[in-house]
């Protein structure tokens, strides 16, 4: 766990030990935070500040409500109201797939249903959750902004624009999470370099917003076949705390699913395959059209 840096009580808390909400408790050999006096004693690492610190998921809490209520001529929502009038009209198929508010609120439900769904299966820490919500939710803001400047490398150039944001005197952030935030964007397009659970739920949550909410205009065949498209889930499947795989299952409106169609949008099912398989190390996973399970090597080939 990286250490943070907690700005809440005016002081620079890099470890435990400097936070007055620590006690070392007489007869025990250890460290106690005191700060949640429904749980008190949650023992601590005296040497770093633990990702459910109640000073490290207030301060991303404050982060994300100053993105959110600032008005809607302000960065972040200045940008995001220019991808949203690029898309009624702009020629690049690209803008046939919302990218603006809709699609931010999918990504961040898709993407905390991913992190739930590790939760339950014992994969990932219910400690690490809350944080781990707030850093996906701030990301899935600026995850697609920087098309509001040019739809090429549109994930790098999100990147840096949400970095130069975040580092601004804006909002009050750790340097740690906007690396992390950083990455995360960078990474969801292709999902090359997916190395932790916020990369993994932003990833994923964007892939899993294929259904015809998001396909807000015809610009081509795969548009118009994802239309069909009413629901989207991903659910991993085993035992507790061995989870032997996932399946992806769209469900549609029963006019007809081409799922060969996919081959011109592959990354919609074999990113959330390789998220199960690479960076989750399960050993199955499985397509379904509306129950119907689909044999992946005959319709995509990588």
């Amino acid at each position: 766990m990286k250490n943070h840096n907690v700005a809440k009580i005016s002081l620079e808390i890099r470890k435990c030990r400097d936070c007055p909400f620590v006690r070392e408790q007489k007869g025990y050999a250890g460290w106690f935070c005191t700060h949640d006096l429904r749980t008190p004693g949650i023992e601590v690492n005296e040497n770093m500040v633990p990702s459910w610190c109640p000073f490290v998921v207030g301060r991303l809490q404050e982060v994300l409500n100053t993105m959110n209520s600032v008005n809607d001529s302000s960065i972040p929502k200045k940008w995001i109201n220019q991808i949203e009038r690029k898309q009624e009209d702009h020629p690049d198929p690209k803008f046939g797939a919302d990218h603006a508010w809709g699609h931010v609120l999918r990504v961040t439900e898709y993407g905390e249903r991913f992190l739930e769904e590790c939760v339950g299966f014992s994969i990932l820490s219910n400690n690490e959750i809350q944080r781990l919500k707030l850093l996906l939710r701030i990301s899935a803001m600026l995850h697609d902004v920087g098309l509001a400047e040019s739809n090429r490398n549109h994930a790098i150039h999100s990147a840096e624009m949400a970095k130069k944001y975040l580092l601004s005197s804006k909002v009050d952030i750790d340097e740690e999470d906007v690396k992390e935030i950083y990455h995360a964007i960078y990474n969801h397009s292709d999902g090359r370099e997916t190395r932790n659970y916020l990369d993994a739920a932003l990833l994923i949550g964007d892939k899993l917003d294929v259904n015809r909410e998001r396909m807000t205009r015809n610009t081509g065949s795969i548009i118009e076949e994802l239309r069909k498209v009413t629901e989207v889930k991903y659910e991993l499947f085993g035992k507790l705390a061995e989870p032997k795989g996932a399946r992806l299952k769209y469900y549609t409106d029963g006019t007809g699913f081409d799922v060969f169609k996919l081959r011109s949008w592959p990354k919609a099912v074999l990113i959330p395959q390789e998220i199960t398989l690479g960076f989750l190390g399960l050993s199955e996973f499985r397509f379904f059209v509306d129950e119907k399970e689909v044999e992946l090597k005959r319709v995509i080939q990588r």
